[in-house]
């Protein structure tokens, strides 16, 4: 619909301009574009980060991300990545949501949890660095996983930011974008990637520039 309207608007604009033998140009209507992609499949495309003992190495586990604000002492932080080498060059995107499910979780008292940019590659990163690059910078989205007490399993939209969607478009020369997910009290259990129907995906809405199509003469 909103398409259809906006050729009808570039049709009347074009009467108008012919009628009364006006010079100029008119735009060709913005051609939206929705593209899914899920969380690449491959050893560590999803997973968690974790530490049995205080001091102990960290461990990168998976596929399913245990994101939890404590659990042995320390924290367990949850991790994707995406292949976006698809995006075109030119794309001006205009909203990004992360969607992923949740199978259960332990109650929360309503503290914002974080979904936070990756500039490391989780797939090829040691768990040392990958868990403090899961909560680095600033969050691209921050609210509650779920009601406090409801124990039911669901599905989780984060639609980011305006740095999320800048981060996408700088992330596309290398391919890949990456999300870190940190719990500010609770201990959540989601899907990975090898889950053949709850797999994180990501929703990303796009337009591509476009130029003026035809030039109207005077009469």
């Amino acid at each position: 619909m909103r398409k259809l309207l906006l050729c009808i608007s570039a049709m009347l604009v074009w009467l108008v301009v012919f009628s009364q033998g006006i010079s100029a140009q008119i735009a060709a209507p913005i051609e939206e574009h929705t593209d899914t992609v899920y969380a690449v499949n491959m050893t560590d495309g999803t997973g968690y980060i974790t530490s049995y003992l205080p001091g102990s190495p960290f461990l990168k586990k998976g596929p399913g991300m245990n994101v939890s604000s404590q659990e042995n002492d320390t924290l367990g932080r949850g991790y994707m990545k995406f292949n976006i080498a698809s995006l075109p060059a030119n794309a001006v995107i205009t909203q990004a949501t992360l969607n992923y499910y949740c199978f259960s979780k332990i109650d929360q008292y309503g503290d914002p949890n974080s979904v936070y940019p990756l500039s490391h590659d989780p797939t090829t990163t040691s768990g040392s660095t990958l868990y403090y690059d899961c909560g680095n910078g600033a969050p691209l989205w921050s609210d509650m996983w779920g009601m406090p007490g409801d124990s039911d399993p669901f599905w989780t939209s984060s639609v980011f930011n305006p740095a999320g969607t800048e981060y996408i478009s700088d992330q596309r020369a290398a391919g890949w974008a990456g999300f870190g997910l940190v719990s500010a009290w609770g201990d959540f259990f989601f899907a990975g990637y090898n889950d053949p129907v709850y797999k994180p995906y990501l929703v990303i809405e796009y337009y591509i520039p476009t130029e003026p199509v035809f030039f109207v003469s005077p009469v």
